[in-house]
């Protein structure tokens, strides 16, 4: 009897023994096996630079099924961006694209690097901006319809932002913008310089009491350009690039049609 006893005491300390063996060896195993979500926070840290100097890159993280299980390395992009100029794979990981403007408060909480964000204004401040572009919503010249489900947007550029009084020159960018098939199309567009003048006594503003100034088309424009613009904004106007203003006009415009 106390043999037995005896050797059910070895066969458990056997048994222990090897459970101990075996939790060594997993253990073991695992020294050296990085984390996937540490891998891909490594791979963003090594590579943000490069990555958010790519145009229309806004940020990038952990993209997560719906399970939450890794996807794989998440970029948001802005809504324009033509996301074939991305890389499909960093490193070991697939990159899935989303739109900046479909991305939940959620995701945003949880972006690992993101672009710097400095105001775009090249106004003193922005209810200059939004007062102007409003104002020129309201004139024919600037917002017009070709057909009855469109709709017209307008963004400006200061061409000359060390001056903060009226009369302040502009470059205008107008346009009239569909949604077709759940892409943006635009109809028709304006792009000029314009002055606009504003009584600078009162402290607010209103559309009735702005005016505006633009060059006539044809022959007459190089004329109209000195007559209009003091000879500095002259300048900037003959080497213009409207490229961002383009950017920011469809930006805009379709997230204004998906509300």
């Amino acid at each position: 009897m106390m043999k037995i006893k005896t050797n059910q005491k070895i066969l458990i300390g056997i048994g222990i023994l090897g459970l101990l063996v075996v939790a060594g060896l997993v253990y073991v195993s695992q020294i050296g096996i990085t984390p996937t979500d540490t891998k891909i926070v490594k791979i963003l840290e090594e590579n943000e630079k490069m990555l958010l100097s790519i145009d229309g890159v806004v940020s990038a993280g952990i993209a997560r099924n719906e399970d939450n299980s890794i996807a794989g390395i998440a970029v948001y992009i802005e809504d324009t961006v033509d996301d074939q100029k991305i890389p499909s794979m960093f490193g070991e990981f697939n990159v899935v694209f989303k739109k900046i403007s479909e991305v939940t408060e959620f995701e945003k909480e949880r972006m690992i690097i993101c672009k710097q964000v400095t105001s775009s204004s090249s106004f003193g401040n922005d209810q200059v901006e939004k007062a102007i572009t409003d104002y020129l919503l309201t004139q024919k010249y600037f917002s017009w319809k070709t057909t009855t489900d469109s709709r017209n947007f307008c963004v400006i550029e200061n061409l000359n932002p060390k001056n903060d009084l009226f009369p302040l020159y502009v470059w205008v960018r107008c346009g009239e913008f569909i949604l077709q098939n759940g892409k943006l199309k635009e109809l028709s567009g304006k792009s000029v310089p314009a002055k606009i003048d504003y009584p600078n006594e009162l402290s607010f503003y209103d559309l009735s009491k702005f005016s505006y100034e633009v060059p006539r088309d044809g022959s007459l424009c190089s004329k109209d350009i000195k007559t209009i613009f003091p000879l500095n904004v002259q300048r900037r106007i003959a080497d213009f690039n409207s490229a961002n203003l383009n950017k920011k006009i469809e930006s805009i415009a379709l997230s204004g049609l998906r509300k």
